[in-house]
């Protein structure tokens, strides 16, 4: 199930020790600091990051702008250092990194297992089942890369979070508007093996 709060992945790719803490207790009580967000974009096109604090957007960047390669596919590992510098943190000091993949839908997940058996001995049954399969180790392979260079770089896997791609897009367009309340619909290629998804919002209750 899909999840406001984030989910953590389950384990796909190789074990990597977590970081040691911040020196200097940086990365101290809550009450002490700002909560910072750290959203990544996973590497399959266009890729950037950005930070949050306090939910308050204050530094987002495009891989592209360091590479000078227009839509830039690679993680942006140069994107995460340059916000880190600039506002003098550490990884450690981030509180969630979120990746807007992996949260919702996937080709294994009960919703895709559900379509299956619908269509069960349907003409289309099985190009619709190598499609998922297809989907999945896409899906796999994106998620591990992102996931192995955020810990190469420093992140703890505890910090990492994923969440529904389609709910990534319709908060972003939401909570961009100026609409108290929407009825909000996202269109993509795909995205946690959904094409398409129809939200109600309201601003009042923080809930899309």
């Amino acid at each position: 199930e899909a999840s406001a709060a984030g989910a953590k992945r389950p384990r796909l790719g190789t074990e990597t020790a977590a970081p040691v803490a911040c020196a200097g207790g940086s990365n101290g009580s809550r009450s002490r600091r700002p909560l910072h967000v750290l959203g990544v974009g996973t590497p399959t096109h266009d890729t950037g990051a950005c930070l949050l604090r306090d939910g308050v957007v204050v530094h987002a960047v495009n891989e592209e702008r360091f590479s000078r390669e227009k839509l830039d596919s690679e993680f942006p590992r140069r994107c995460i250092k340059h916000i880190l510098e600039t506002e003098g943190l550490q990884p450690c000091d981030i509180d969630v990194v979120a990746l807007g993949l992996f949260g919702g839908a996937n080709a294994k997940s009960e919703q895709m297992l559900a379509v299956m058996r619908r269509l069960h001995d349907a003409p289309p049954a099985e190009a619709v089942h190598e499609r998922l399969d297809v989907a999945h180790q896409r899906d796999v392979h994106f998620a591990n890369l992102a996931e192995e260079s955020l810990l190469r770089m420093g992140f703890a896997r505890s910090q990492v979070r994923w969440y529904d791609h389609h709910l990534c897009h319709a908060y972003a367009a939401f909570y961009c508007s100026t609409f108290e309340g929407a009825t909000v619909v996202t269109f993509d290629g795909r995205g946690d093996c959904l094409s398409g998804t129809v939200y109600e919002a309201q601003r009042s209750s923080e809930a899309a």
